[in-house]
């Protein structure tokens, strides 16, 4: 498992939970360099690790190999990031206190050197007020992305659930029916 750690500034990977007990205290077996300043999500894809940074709006690139990792770009970005995902090579990213993704076609591919990354696209999704979340499962074809609502009341919390998520990309999508699921 990898994380970013918002207390370390680093991600961090453990492994071998098979030993562990319930409640078990669970330490990381190793650290990246830490470089985040504060660090909101990570996608995967290959050998490479995508962290997103709000507090310094950039995209850290890590090369993981096993048993370490290495920081190979960073690229700025003008917006406030939330969750990351990629969707095949294109890279997904949530423009937080929007309803809005961003979206870069052939992320790792077009992205050799350091520097200021501008987005292919950025859309608006229909229907959500302030999302936060985002995960893809290319084996579904679903996209699953949560929505904090109003910040200032509980009750506005849902989960909705994209499907068809090729029409993502020149289209504005037209969500489903939002999951009737609480988030406490």
């Amino acid at each position: 498992m990898v994380q970013a750690s918002r207390s370390n500034l680093s991600l961090e990977n453990y492994a071998n939970f098979s030993g562990l007990t319930c409640g078990g205290a669970v330490n990381a077996d190793f650290p990246s360099s830490a470089d985040l300043m504060s660090p909101r999500e990570i996608t995967v894809l290959g050998d490479r690790v995508v962290v997103s940074d709000n507090g310094k709006k950039k995209f850290y690139v890590y090369c993981y190999d096993g048993s370490s990792f290495k920081l190979v770009n960073t690229f700025d970005i003008n917006c406030n990031l939330l969750g990351i995902t990629f969707m095949g090579d294109r890279h997904v990213a949530v423009v937080d206190n929007t309803s809005d993704l961003a979206i870069s076609e052939d992320f790792l591919t077009n992205t050799k050197t350091d520097g200021t990354i501008a987005t292919d696209e950025q859309i608006t999704i229909q229907g959500i007020v302030r999302t936060h979340g985002i995960d893809y499962s290319e084996a579904d074809d679903i996209l699953m992305m949560t929505d904090i609502g109003d910040a200032a009341d509980a009750n506005t919390d849902e989960v909705f659930r994209l499907s068809k998520t090729s029409v993502l990309y020149g289209v504005l999508l037209k969500t489903e029916e939002p999951l009737t699921l609480q988030i406490k």
